[in-house]
């Protein structure tokens, strides 16, 4: 599956169109359903009709889309409580990997995610342009002041820095090349005063050839790598990055694809993340039914006292210990008022009584009780 987004939609669909022609007798690739998006919620309402007619199948989403935009998408995903997560493989074509993935937003780290950087983050040349970066100001520079640069810019950056080069070798050849064509102030091309940038047929630069000439010759290195052209002006000797984020684990480098060696596997190297629940340090409450042996009232031994929780025991209550030290949170165990599992109750407020209610009026954390304990053993039962 493929989304699109976005201006430039000639440029998409030869992008598509090359997606379609990967497709070989040893090779066969699968293109269910592609979809031009206008903005993100169209991409999620679209994943959702995907989900409801085929929930259990693993889905690999192609999004051909801005980072800020596929960020929403993948972040609504998540939270969307009708999609699955991990049956969803996401494939972001643009160079988004060079943008900054905040580490505390957890959303990326709950899907796996696939994607592109050109960025040499390690080099010098990307080390020296960052020591200047930081120090810009954001107002006048968008996105100065930090620690990272978007794909955009980087590319940008050398771009720029290729006409530098290639201007300062042309102008250390033949100083004297524009003499004629700047003079008091006005432009001159071929003798004749102005350049219509409008007019048809088109006038071409009378040093247009000497300066393609110097540009293709290029051979520089800049923060995106090597920058070299072929004779044809396509860019050459250069790599990319494919990098991949997996269920709670950092952003790492899968492969690296270059037009010289094509495609080098690497082991990834996942470092897992620490995700808080947001629950850390905070008292809650579980309720329970008494039903023995699930949960019985415990007896206390000669000059024992017992208090809280400890005044419960069973298995049950074992469960509760475990799910509380799992999740570094304090709980309060409490009888459930009405001793009732729960059902539809016209008197209720939430229109629910027992366990079930006191769940969704949200005076509880979770319930706990018989029926779940069976549920929780069954699925750990040992083999035979």
């Amino acid at each position: 599956m493929g989304t699109m987004s976005g201006p430039l939609p000639v440029r998409r669909l030869l992008k598509l169109q090359h997606i379609f022609e990967l497709t070989t007798d040893d090779y066969n690739l699968d293109v269910r359903i592609v979809k031009r998006i206008a903005n993100a919620t169209d991409a999620n309402s679209f994943l959702r009709e995907i989900e409801s007619a085929d929930p259990e199948s693993r889905k690999y989403v192609v999004l051909d889309c801005n980072a800020e935009n596929g960020k929403t998408i993948i972040v609504r995903h998540v939270h969307d409580i009708y999609m699955g997560r991990r049956n969803y493989h996401f494939l972001l074509t643009s160079l988004v990997m060079d943008e900054y993935w905040k580490s505390d937003v957890h959303e990326f780290g709950a899907i796996n995610i696939t994607g592109f950087r050109i960025i040499q983050s390690q080099s010098p040349e990307f080390m020296q342009f960052l020591s200047t970066w930081k120090t810009l100001n954001s107002s006048r520079w968008p996105g100065a002041g930090t620690e990272h640069i978007s794909a955009a810019v980087a590319l940008a950056y050398d771009g720029t820095k290729v006409i530098l080069d290639a201007y300062s070798r042309l102008l250390k050849k033949k100083p004297d090349i524009f003499r004629n064509n700047f003079r008091r102030g006005e432009v001159y091309n071929n003798g004749t005063k102005g350049i219509d940038c409008r007019k048809l047929p088109v006038t071409p630069w009378e040093h247009g050839d000497k300066i393609t000439h110097y540009l293709r010759k290029t051979d520089i290195r800049g923060v995106t790598g090597n920058i070299s052209f072929s004779d044809r002006g396509y860019r050459k000797n250069f790599s990319i990055d494919v990098m991949e984020m997996t269920i709670n684990t950092d952003m790492a480098k899968i492969a690296t694809w270059s037009d010289i060696t094509g495609m080098e596997l690497f082991p990834p190297n996942y470092k897992r993340v620490k995700v808080s629940s947001g629950l850390e340090n905070k008292t809650y409450i579980v309720t329970s039914i008494l039903e023995e042996p699930y949960l019985m009232y415990k007896r206390a031994e000669p000059g024992d006292i017992l208090e809280g929780n400890d005044v419960f025991e069973g298995y049950c209550k074992d469960l509760a210990d475990l799910i509380a030290d799992h999740l570094k949170i304090n709980y309060v165990l409490r009888l459930v008022n009405d001793s009732a599992y729960g059902g539809q109750d016209p008197n209720s407020p939430v229109g629910w009584n027992g366990m079930v209610g006191e769940l969704i009026k949200k005076t509880i954390l979770f319930p706990i009780a018989q029926k779940m304990a069976l549920r929780v053993s069954e699925n750990h039962r040992p083999e035979s």
